[in-house]
């Protein structure tokens, strides 16, 4: 079985054995241009120009009679003589009757209208970086320039998988993997409008309106300090929109005599605050709040307190007094606790 990766650091590995080395870069990009090739025969002529142009003809097709013959060698199965690529005296391409498995190959073989967002995603994680990661070859113009262009090509075909597969989770209402999809699309096209409204709607359906709003405001600081020019009418529209939202519904009683944790449900209509303790430690609560002449403590019921609220530390004149006199009463509570 060979197994062959393209994408991030080439690997060829044939029967557990690792014979990358043995192949060189000239044999990784020679597989990777035949791979590209789709399996169709591909002239000798043309490979020799691209690896190695600046030889002599004749050197050039010495070179590459050479290289095909390490690969040959290094993937004969020994029956019948069936090794990876098939020769002849003026073309050469892969044999498809072989037993391999090549990372570029499945990928093009897969049809997104007939996979399901999870098998997607998986394709895409294949990837595992750029085709020939890391490769750059001296004096092959035309080999680098075909390259690059395949990054291009292959890094948007990725982009549109992931597109695909977005949408998928989003049609099933699984909003995180839609949301964690695009946002890994947004690393490669931080520019893309539509992208960042779909992504801003997202967000919105998903109940964090807030989140859309900072989204926006990073997506338009980064157009205006990259680019020098602002986001279009559709997403800003979206903008305005979110602005214009009113806000969640709030605690209707934001001033309470006590914490979110010990203050009495007569000064909490909504209910949302039980009290936990004892009449007694009620009414010790009340005495330390008398040493403040009774002021009203701020409380934010949406945020959870483990033992006192944080507004008790912002209070400018009894809110040390009021936190230490708690803090005690907790201490005794917790000793009584502990002797039973």
């Amino acid at each position: 079985m060979l197994q062959i990766r393209l994408f991030g650091k080439p690997q060829v590995i044939c029967d557990g054995t690792d014979i990358t080395p043995e192949l060189g870069n000239k044999g990784c990009a020679l597989l990777c241009i035949l791979f590209l090739r789709g399996g169709d025969y591909y002239a000798r002529e043309k490979l020799a120009a691209y690896l190695w142009p600046d030889s002599a003809a004749s050197a050039a097709k010495y070179n590459l009679r050479y290289t095909l013959w390490k690969i040959k060698k290094s993937t004969d199965t020994g029956e019948g003589g069936r090794s990876l690529i098939k020769l002849d005296r003026e073309y050469c391409c892969i044999d498809r009757a072989y037993d391999y498995v090549c990372d570029l190959q499945t990928i093009d073989e897969i049809d997104p209208e007939t996979r399901s967002a999870d098998e997607l995603k998986r394709a895409c994680d294949a990837f595992g970086g750029e085709l020939l990661e890391g490769y750059y070859f001296n004096h092959c113009e035309d080999l680098n320039e075909l390259i690059l262009s395949q990054r291009i090509y292959y890094e948007k075909r990725k982009n549109r998988l992931l597109m695909k597969a977005a949408e998928l989770y989003e049609q099933r209402d699984m909003l995180p993997e839609a949301v964690g999809i695009l946002e890994r699309v947004m690393e490669y096209e931080p520019y893309n409008e539509q992208l960042a409204l779909r992504l801003m709607m997202l967000y919105e359906r998903g109940g964090d309106r807030s989140r859309a709003i900072r989204f926006f405001n990073e997506f338009r600081n980064r157009l205006a300090s990259n680019l020098e020019i602002y986001p279009g009418s559709a997403i800003t529209q979206k903008y305005a929109e979110l602005k214009a939202a009113p806000a969640a519904p709030e605690h209707r009683n934001r001033r309470c005599i006590l914490s979110c944790r010990y203050h009495r449900r007569a000064s909490c209509p909504d209910g949302r605050h039980r009290r936990r303790g004892g009449e007694g430690d009620d009414r010790a609560i009340q005495q330390i709040c008398r040493t403040g002449a009774r002021r009203r403590i701020p409380c934010e019921s949406r945020v959870p307190a483990p033992h006192f609220h944080a507004s008790f530390l912002r209070s400018e004149n009894h809110g040390r007094d009021i936190f230490d006199g708690m803090r005690r009463l907790a201490y005794r509570r917790a000793y009584a606790r502990m002797r039973r």
